[in-house]
Parts: C-alpha cells; structure tokens; sequence
C-alpha cells in the first residue's frame, strides 16, 4: 500500500471513530429546523426528526416528516387540538441518536431531562399553549422518552404515553429499529387526535394528586422548619436579654450596697409595683430571698422540703435559721440573703430555655461566674452552627417556540 493510501485509510478511521464514539447532550445536538444537513436530513429547508447518526432509513424519516406535518395540519384523520382560544395543530420533534452523554443513575430522570431541554431547545410546539412533544430514543444506551408540553399533555397522558414505550420496546428488542421508530411516532400522532379515555383521565388524576400531595408536603414541611427556626431565634433573643440582666444585676449586687434584685430568681421575670394578679406579687422568705408569690408557692408545693431553693434555709419558720455560710437570715431583708444567686438563675435559664441553653453552657458559665455570659453564649452559638412561526408544506415544517414548561412524560429501556 501507497503511503497516501496509508494515510487517506487512517484518517478515513479516524473520522469513522470520531463520528461513533459521538456523545450528544442537548448543547451539541442539532436542531433539524435549523441544520437539517446535520439531522440527516440534506436537500430540505427543515424537517421534524434529527437522527445525525443515521439510525433508520431516509425512507423512514420521510415517512416520519409526513406523520407529523399532517397531524399539525389535521390532515388525514387527525385533528388539531384546543390551544388558548381556538385550535392549533400538535408538534412532535423526534431526535433519534446512537448515544446520549447523560450521567449514571437514575435514567428515567436523566432522560428526561435530556428529552425536555431538547424540546425547550428546538421549541416543539405553539408558544400559545406548548402542545409539543419530543420524542427521544438513544440506541446504544437504549433508552427512549417521551416528552410532552402542558398542551400535548391533556391528549398524550401519561398512560398512553406508557403503553405507547412498551410496545415500541418489544420492536426495538426485535431488532427492528425503522418500524418500532414508525411505530411510536404514528401513535403518538394518533394519541394526540383522540380524547383522553376516563381511564387516562383517571390516570392522570391520580398523577397530578400525587405530585400535588408531594410538593404540598414539601412546601408544609419546610413552612414547618421556617415556623420552628423562627421561634427557636425567638427564644434566643430571650435568652440573651435575660443573660444581658443577670450580668448587669450580678454586677450591681458587687458595687451597690443593699441590692434588691428586681426579678424573680424562678421564673427570671421583673417584678411589677402593684400587680393585678395575686400569684405575681412578691413574697420574702425569712432567709430573705424575695420570689413571685406563684411562682414559690409552685416550687414549695412539688418539693420535698420546705426550703428557700436558694440556700436551702427552713422557708418559714418562728425563727430566723443559720446559713450554711454561718450567717442569719431574717424576713425580707436582702442584704443579709447573701451573695446574688448567679448560680441558681443560670440554672432556671437551662430549665425554661432547654432547646437553646445547654448544660454544657452553664457549666462554662459556672466555671467563670464573673465572665461575659452574653459573648461566651454567642460564641458558643457561632461554634455550634459551625459544625452544624410555521410552514405546512412537507418538504419544510417549523416548530413554534413551545417549551416542555408544565408538561409531563415517560420513558423506558429495552
């Protein structure tokens, strides 16, 4: 052999392999309106079926371009279908392909992902209504599906769509690629002629139920966190004001002489002048610990003892009792109650606040009783969620504009 023929034979290859091993996804794939040289489709202005890699026969693909003009045009036997006001014809678009560059996983999804950008891609169907449908079949993945606009939607139901995949399906595992391709296109034509059955009817409510039921369900699910989110940032807020006044007070009681606390160590609310209500007056035990009247009242009555839950002095009694830290108490006077009882409202923070005070924050707190307990919560916090137009004539057809938006589909191997 001729080193030219050598070399024409290697290039010959390669193109032969380039064109084989073509991996087409939405971008790359040819729009036969546009580039019906590309689709297979030489010496016309456009056509309805793609199929670059030669998959069926011209013949075939004629055929296929008849189907499809006639059933836009309501042509022999076919029926235009309702398109916002009046009617319009269906479009149909058929990319035939040897195989698709989609990911690995669920095909089904993959599929139809591919089959809708291309529908949005070419725009099958009126702009109206979207009553287009995309036909896709990939050979050497084989897989095809079955994309449908809002429009075509109504007429081609999922149903039909279903029996239509597996009945093509037993032609093309015969082997019998033009006449399963033929097959599918010519029911399709006729689906979209035809009214829905109440079957398909049925089908198709079932459908729609279920998807409603689905992205009701997400949308009640997520209103649910935003709802919890919001009352957890709530109870947040509380706890930093909170923790904003047990810091100040505990600073007080250092620095001025005879401090009164003015909020209740149980319930870490203020204490009003004349309250209205009988349970939030203040009542003083006699180690001199001052409480809402209810709220020790409670605490006394679901306790094992009747002591202060301060310093666990006797809480009433004929005489003043001793401290633990030896000193006596006597009713109502604060500055003999000792120390303020940081301890004890850091504690009842953990106990009202438990969702967003953890143990382990007061036990840092308690560590350090005189440190920022406002910036060591936000910190702690921080750290936390750290982690955490048309032509009707058979030798040109334009799609127009429609998009697969509100359709559905279905697809299957073989």
């Amino acid at each position: 052999m001729s080193p030219r023929a050598l070399w024409i034979s290697v290039l010959c290859l390669l193109l032969y392999g380039t064109a084989w091993g073509k991996l087409w996804n939405a971008e790359s794939f040819p729009n036969p309106n546009v580039e019906p040289d590309r689709c297979g489709r030489s010496g016309r202005k456009s056509s309805s079926i793609c199929d670059p890699d030669s998959m069926i026969s011209s013949t075939v693909r004629d055929t296929v371009d008849g189907i499809v003009n006639n059933l836009h045009e309501g042509k022999r036997g076919f029926k235009l279908g309702p398109c916002g006001s009046g009617y319009d014809g269906y479009q149909v678009g058929v990319a035939l392909m040897r195989s698709a560059d989609v990911k690995s996983g669920d095909r089904d999804l993959e599929f139809g992902r591919l089959a809708r950008a291309i529908l949005d891609k070419w725009g099958v169907g009126s702009q109206a209504c979207n009553n287009g449908v995309l036909f896709l079949v990939s050979f050497e993945d084989r897989y095809m599906y079955i994309a449908t606009g809002k429009g075509a939607a109504e007429r081609l139901t999922n149903s039909r769509i279903d029996s239509i995949v597996g009945s093509t399906r037993k032609l093309l595992r015969q082997k019998d690629d033009d006449k399963a391709i033929l097959f599918a296109v010519q029911s399709i034509a006729e689906s979209l002629s035809k009214e829905p059955t109440w079957v398909d009817s049925l089908w198709q409510f079932a459908s729609n139920l279920f998807f409603f039921a689905i992205v009701g369900g997400g949308f009640l699910f997520t209103g649910m966190l935003m709802v919890q989110s919001w009352k957890k940032s709530r109870r947040v807020k509380d706890v930093r004001g909170k923790l904003k006044k047990i810091q100040d007070e505990r600073d007080k009681s250092r620095d001025v002489p005879n401090f009164s606390s003015p909020s209740c160590p149980i319930c870490l609310e203020d204490f009003t002048e004349e309250p209205q209500v009988e349970r939030l007056k203040k009542q003083s035990l006699r180690c001199g610990h001052t409480f809402h009247s209810g709220c020790i009242e409670d605490w006394l009555r679901t306790s094992a003892r009747q002591t202060c839950p301060i310093c666990q002095q006797n809480a009433f009694g004929d005489s003043p009792t001793e401290r633990k830290d030896g000193s006596q108490g006597q009713n109502g006077d604060s500055t003999v109650a000792g120390a303020y009882p940081v301890h004890f409202r850091l504690r009842r923070l953990h106990y009202l606040y438990p969702d967003v005070v953890a143990q382990t924050h007061v036990d840092g707190w308690l560590r350090d009783p005189y440190c920022d307990f406002v910036g060591e919560y936000d910190a702690l916090l921080a750290r936390s969620q750290n982690h955490n137009g048309r032509n009707g004539s058979s030798s040109s057809y334009s799609f127009g504009g429609g998009s697969s938006s509100g359709g559905g589909g279905g697809g299957g191997g073989w």
